[in-house]
């Protein structure tokens, strides 16, 4: 076996393992594989590792196929710093020409809620909140897992549920501060949506915010 098939052996063992590691599926770890071998034969592997190559990858294929991994997730099973890692996803980007469409904070909402615990009725309260403002986080340049944070919480303020802020950003990788500001754009465009509203409590005048 000589170095570029070592190279190559060992690319895709890191491929399975980080894919495992995140639970993604198996068309993740096959596109994975095959953008690998595109950049190997374009030479836009050599003088970077093939951690923190992989580790961009595996985000850039999560991203193509709408399965919600973060960057920081990705960064938690890799062996290379997040810095490494976002400096070579751009480069891949701009070299291969890909483009992506932004992120859907929808798509983190189910697994939060999992991860928390909540009912099948603020996961989708959360969704339709998200659908009824399709656009506008995008547009602001907000971080989906931020926005999708901030839904939940929102969805349970609906309800008169309480989970505390913390809680949440803990499982969506986010801070308090920054579900806090989220949730109060949220709410104020939202306060005038007659079909998130519908069938469900006003909200509130100013949400009793729990840290």
């Amino acid at each position: 076996m000589d170095g570029n098939e070592k190279s190559l052996s060992f690319a895709l063992g890191e491929v399975d393992r980080m894919a495992s590691a995140l639970k993604l599926p198996n068309d993740i770890k096959e596109a994975t594989s095959v953008l690998y071998r595109k950049a190997a034969k374009r030479n836009l592997i050599k003088g970077r590792s093939i951690e923190e190559l992989v580790s961009a990858m595996l985000y850039i294929t999560c991203r193509q196929y709408g399965v919600p991994r973060t960057l920081k997730e990705i960064t938690a099973v890799s062996r290379m710093p997040l810095r490494k890692i976002r400096r070579t996803y751009i480069f891949l980007l701009k070299k291969l020409e890909i483009k992506l469409a932004p992120a859907d904070p929808a798509r983190y909402i189910p697994r939060y809620c999992s991860k928390l615990g909540l009912s099948d009725t603020i996961r989708e309260r959360a969704i339709e909140i998200l659908k009824s403002d399709e656009g506008t986080g995008t547009a602001r340049g907000w971080a989906p897992t931020g926005t999708a944070a901030a839904a939940i919480y929102l969805a349970t303020v609906l309800n008169d549920e309480s989970v505390a802020e913390k809680e949440i950003a803990k499982v969506a990788g986010t801070t308090p501060i920054t579900i806090r500001n989220r949730y109060n754009e949220l709410e104020k465009r939202l306060k005038l949506s007659a079909n998130v509203l519908s069938s469900s409590s006003p909200l509130p005048k100013k949400a009793s915010l729990v840290v």
